[in-house]
């Protein structure tokens, strides 16, 4: 198949999907999405009382009934956010995995009582963490130290995940020891 039929074809694809989404955000109200587009009601309800067969045809015109120009900067952008806020989810699941408390949560990231229990109950983490954590002995007190030392300067959810990885110490023990004496001085 030559290019430029392969062309036609993906701009044909293209115009299906462009008028599918149209229709869609019409049936579902949206409306102001739609005029905020360039799309009026009007366009789209010419394309809704065309019968199926019709607009399938629509798709065999080569030309596309939207001005469309990637953006590869925009793209790799909106890749970089969504790899970060994928880490990031990670980061804070691996917390709660790690026995992070609500409030230390809710201090830490602004993540409210809730939304950690709906992960702990995503996670099938039960909430047998009930009442004042455990205060640490000395052992995971040297051992606490001896993390915060070696790890200056990293960000504080990178700080609690080593620790309690390193120490299997649950978080909301080192958090509580944090709040009773300030993590910083150990260092």
């Amino acid at each position: 198949m030559n290019t430029n039929n392969e062309y036609n074809k993906a701009v044909a694809e293209l115009n299906e999907e462009i008028i599918k989404f149209l229709i869609k955000l019409y049936d579902n109200g949206r409306f102001e999405a739609l005029s905020h587009m360039g799309v009026s009601k009007d366009d789209v309800n010419s394309f809704c009382r065309l019968e199926v067969g019709s607009l399938r045809n629509l798709g065999n015109y080569p030309t596309l009934i939207a001005d469309f120009k990637f953006n590869s900067q925009r793209a790799r952008h909106l890749v970089d956010h969504i790899k970060c806020e994928t880490d990031k989810n990670f980061k804070l699941t691996r917390l709660i995995e790690l026995g992070a408390s609500h409030t230390m949560m809710e201090a830490l990231v602004g993540m409210d009582r809730d939304e950690v229990k709906k992960r702990k109950c995503q996670l099938g983490i039960t909430e047998d963490g009930r009442g004042r954590p455990h205060t640490l002995t000395d052992h995971e007190v040297n051992m606490v130290n001896e993390i915060l030392r070696a790890n200056k300067d990293i960000d504080q959810i990178d700080l609690y995940t080593i620790i309690g990885s390193e120490t299997g110490v649950p978080l909301s023990s080192v958090w509580q020891y944090n709040q009773n004496m300030d993590i910083q001085d150990a260092i």
